[in-house]
């Protein structure tokens, strides 16, 4: 077998004679069929499988998509944004687009708090809103959006999105 050479668009407009092969590599599939269908399980599938990753960096925002099926078991996930220690960036399309190739039934997404504070920022509630938009004209199934945080004396660890009536 060849080794794959890559081409820029410009080289493949020049030379029409070049084939050109799309790899779209999106999902972890480590995730094992982990029930996800409550906030709390996903909290639960944060600290077991993502955050348990070597490559994990708890000091900064990470925003994840959680991959559902049928049953709304999690059986693959995909880091979308590494931010900085408060905040992370991402656009809908890049959200959207392991759902899509992932074939996924439905999808949870998820990001940690570095401060610990689960409380939505006002950018966490208008991104929860533009994905829930999105999905739904995509005919997608959001299930629900969670903020990881760590436990203090009255208040959760995590906040849902669903639970607050968001979604």
């Amino acid at each position: 077998m060849k080794p794959t050479k890559h081409h820029s668009a410009a080289s493949l407009k020049k030379n029409p004679g070049i084939s050109s092969r799309i790899t779209i590599s999106v999902v972890r599939e480590d995730a094992c069929e982990v029930p996800a269908d409550s906030p709390e399980k996903l909290y639960n599938y944060w600290h077991t499988v993502v955050a348990a990753q070597p490559s994990h960096e708890s000091e900064k925002e990470s925003l994840v998509v959680v991959l559902l099926d049928s049953r709304l078991r999690a059986f693959a996930w995909n880091l979308v944004s590494l931010g900085t220690v408060n905040e992370t960036i991402s656009h809908p399309r890049e959200i959207l687009r392991p759902v899509i190739v992932g074939g996924a039934y439905a999808f949870a997404l998820m990001h940690n708090h570095p401060s610990g504070d689960p409380s939505p920022s006002h950018a966490d509630e208008v991104l929860t809103h533009r994905i829930k938009e999105a999905a739904e004209l995509m005919q997608l199934r959001l299930v629900d959006h969670v903020i990881v945080g760590t436990a203090a004396p009255g208040r959760s660890p995590y906040f849902s999105f669903r639970e607050a009536g968001g979604i």
